[in-house]
């Protein structure tokens, strides 16, 4: 014998259907609606957050191009690049820069022994500092002070040097005038002193002999009070 609903129950049960339907399809209508639009705002947000952040760095490296002394060379130390503050207190454009080695800039009385310490704390992987007189395009004296680092490949090899510099010629030129005379610019006892310790430490590394001249001008009084 089977059982046979009544009509109004079958009724009621499609009723039940529809609506459990229509709410089934409405959540998942809505599901979907509230992940297309989470989906279309983080990564929008996203993207606005890494341009604000793109913003910030391009601000700062204008900020450290125009101010921050740098430069970078290849492996055989040509540069390969300055920035502005580079080009504007050496007195040569970037463009005359590229390629060049810092040669260009460097003073001709600049001692030989300098570069060659430079090159071997550089060749161990070492932090060199160091303070270097130069030469404007002008033709005007400035001293940097370097702080250069080596740069490694993968594989360990060296492709090139990077370095930052601050102009300390007005420190320069207060240290130049602590030991000099204003009135004749000679060099005063003080500054006589180092450079005599300086001779005897390089004649006992070198052994390269050294002489003192002295000189006594008669009636240098007359010429002090004259000139």
């Amino acid at each position: 014998m089977f059982f046979i609903p009544k009509l109004e129950l079958i009724a009621q049960l499609k009723k039940n259907n529809f609506i459990t339907t229509i709410v089934i399809a409405l959540t998942v209508i809505v599901a979907s609606l509230l992940l297309s639009v989470a989906a279309a705002l983080v990564p929008s947000r996203l993207q606005s957050r890494l341009n604000e952040a793109m913003e910030h760095i391009n601000a700062y490296q204008s900020l450290l191009n125009k101010h921050v002394i740098t430069s970078s060379t290849d492996a055989d130390g040509r540069i390969s690049s300055v920035s502005d503050a580079f080009s504007r207190v050496s007195g040569y454009s970037v463009d005359e820069l590229i390629g060049q080695t810092h040669r260009l800039i460097s003073h001709p009385n600049t001692q030989q022994d300098i570069y060659q310490n430079m090159s071997k704390a550089l060749d161990k992987g070492e932090v060199w500092r160091g303070d270097f007189l130069n030469l404007t395009k002008g033709g005007n004296e400035f001293w940097l002070s370097w702080v250069i680092s080596t740069e490694f490949d993968n594989m360990g090899v060296i492709k090139g040097y990077t370095g930052i510099a601050t102009d300390i010629s007005d420190k320069k030129e207060v240290e130049k005038l602590s030991i000099t005379d204003r009135l004749t610019t000679l060099y005063n006892r003080h500054r006589l002193d180092e450079l005599l310790d300086q001779e005897l430490d390089r004649f006992q590394r070198y052994q390269q002999p050294f002489c003192i001249i002295l000189l006594d001008i008669d009636h240098f009084k007359q010429v002090n009070d004259n000139f």
